[in-house]
């Protein structure tokens, strides 16, 4: 009866944990992160040790383990007989390149400053898709206020795979943006 639901979801957890985990070594141990992802970095790690209730002495001994998250996540797929898409050719998330510098830059970049004296960013992380959106609505009221269609754009990401996956994402997304 309940005894076997209540062993059932501990088995479940317990096995999030331990993904959770291997996440975070991951995270830790990836020598692809800059100096500029080194913040958001640290904020999934915090994130992942809080949501998941990991302790310090979890994450360290993952450190001893013999295969890593990614050997193991391309073994599954094999087993599975996944075929994973080729990502090498893929162009860097739209945050991650530079935008050219311009005179409207200075203007939008002291808009920026003083929005996130307000609480305009509050409980927002910088990297983030809700941040990336809040952005863009400080470059449209930007370009508003200036009257300048020249406000610095930044290239268009692609619609990551969450808001694909719930079709009523886009219809919610574009109410809570005509609320303002």
């Amino acid at each position: 009866g309940s005894g076997a639901k209540v062993e059932g979801r501990r088995a479940l957890m317990d096995r999030e944990r331990r993904l959770a985990r291997a996440f975070v070594e991951f995270l830790q141990n990836d020598a692809t992160i800059t100096t500029k992802n080194v913040a958001p970095r640290d904020a999934a790690v915090r994130s992942l040790t809080h949501i998941f209730k990991l302790e310090e002495a979890d994450v360290s001994a993952m450190s001893t383990k013999p295969q890593s998250l990614v050997d193991i996540f391309e073994s599954g797929a094999a087993q599975l007989n996944v075929t994973l898409p080729d990502v090498s050719s893929v162009a860097p998330p739209a945050s991650t390149q530079p935008v050219p510098p311009a005179a409207s830059n200075v203007g939008f970049e002291k808009f920026l400053a003083s929005l996130k004296k307000t609480k305009f960013f509050d409980g927002v992380v910088d990297g983030t898709p809700e941040y990336d959106a809040r952005v863009e609505k400080a470059r449209a009221k930007f370009a508003a206020k200036t009257g300048s269609s020249s406000a610095p754009q930044a290239p268009a990401a692609a619609p990551s795979a969450s808001a694909t996956a719930d079709p009523g994402a886009v219809e919610r997304g574009e109410m809570y943006k005509a609320q303002g």
